[in-house]
């Protein structure tokens, strides 16, 4: 993958924004989301430590969100009953917050990232707000919702196997990915934060549609991305503890 943007080597982690105007918020360093998923084996507690202990010395304020009940979703498409779903996600949320709380534990105290489920957001005004908004481009741009829509066939090939879903799979899944999409619209509005980048490992398709001149989706002017990856040809050990006051 190219980028309009100089990929910069930060330590253990190569930093790719993906427009010159994510460059000049992560270059703000006022806060950083960071996403993780269930049942991928790249979160496990080395990387969750480095990328926290990175994040803590970038920024003046990180949350992670945990995908968790919204998982459901994405087991019932794949066949398992609802009480079978529910038992499975309830396990899997657990594994994964039990290795973010020993990586944010590392921290020093007062630099330890704020971490949320998914599912805390549901019933919060202004995440609903935004989810609003992003049903609302998923009606209005065919080409937007077709992507969404690829990136949940994509999850549920993923958890079978499988080479074919079927639509009513898509379907059931959708709404696990949606939840997630609010924190690319408007993760400020969300959190309360002056502006924010959302960070994670992957270049989602779905983000060339929502940044940039090519833009199909309007963001938030103070919301950000940024791939941040384990530099190229190497592993991502543990950096030392932040210092105090470390954040830009």
């Amino acid at each position: 993958m190219s980028y309009a943007v100089p990929v910069e080597r930060d330590g253990a982690f190569d930093v790719a924004p993906l427009t010159e105007k994510c460059r000049e918020i992560l270059e703000k360093g006022e806060h950083a989301l960071l996403g993780v998923s269930h049942g991928n084996s790249y979160f496990n507690r080395e990387r969750l430590t480095a990328l926290m202990r990175w994040a803590a010395h970038r920024f003046a304020a990180v949350d992670v969100v945990i995908a968790d009940s919204h998982v459901v979703h994405v087991l019932r498409a794949l066949g398992y009953s609802e009480e079978h779903a529910r038992r499975k996600a309830h396990k899997e949320t657990r594994l994964i917050r039990n290795r973010v709380a020993d990586a944010a534990g590392s921290l020093p105290e007062d630099r330890r990232p704020t971490v949320r489920g998914l599912s805390s957001f549901q019933d919060d005004t202004a995440y609903r707000a935004v989810l609003a908004d992003v049903a609302a481009a998923m009606r209005g741009e065919p080409a937007f919702a077709a992507v969404v829509r690829a990136m949940t066939r994509a999850v549920v090939a993923a958890r079978t196997g499988a080479a074919d879903v079927r639509e009513d799979q898509v379907e059931a899944a959708l709404c696990y990915l949606e939840a997630e999409l609010p924190f690319f619209f408007d993760t400020p509005r969300i959190l309360g934060v002056g502006s924010s980048v959302s960070c994670y490992h992957l270049h989602m398709p779905v983000v060339d549609l929502l940044y940039g001149t090519d833009a199909l989706v309007s963001v938030a002017p103070t919301q950000g991305f940024a791939v941040v990856a384990p530099a190229a040809g190497r592993a991502a050990p543990v950096p030392g503890p932040p210092d105090q006051g470390a954040a830009r």
